[in-house]
């Protein structure tokens, strides 16, 4: 295979996810994991691990402290600050907290500004930057 003088070998093929279609399927992900807590299972999600699919815990999202349910958003490790609050009170119980992802969503598809800004804040952050040579 020749190159060219001038061109470089393309390092991959396939192009990286957009963050806001990452965001939607963990929410669905979410969802999937409260209705199976509701009917009293265990949520579990795919992953590949060495080279085969194997059922992971899901990480939840949400919480209850005291006789409230809260909720905090994540894109990879970051936290998701939608107008700098770090999680959402839903209520007091789970159906509560799956309505408040359903509106997530609902949001998040009708490109809520507010939404939109706080994903790519938080993709922003864990973008590997390269770091000033003043810095080193």
């Amino acid at each position: 295979m020749s190159l060219g003088p001038n061109k470089k070998k393309q390092l991959t093929t396939k192009r990286r996810n957009d963050p806001k279609e990452l965001f939607r399927t963990s929410l669905l992900e979410q969802i999937d994991g409260i209705v199976a807590e509701q009917n009293g299972q265990q949520a579990t999600v795919k992953r590949i691990r060495f080279h085969k699919e194997v059922d992971r815990p899901l990480r939840k999202w949400w919480w209850m402290d005291g006789a409230c349910f809260f909720l905090t958003l994540r894109y990879s490790s970051q936290i998701i600050r939608i107008q700098d609050h770090q999680s959402i009170n839903c209520g007091d119980s789970l159906q509560c907290v799956e309505d408040v992802l359903q509106q997530l969503l609902t949001a998040l598809d009708n490109k809520d500004p507010d939404i939109i800004d706080a994903i790519e804040k938080a993709y922003q952050k864990t973008r590997w930057k390269k770091r000033p040579r003043s810095q080193r």
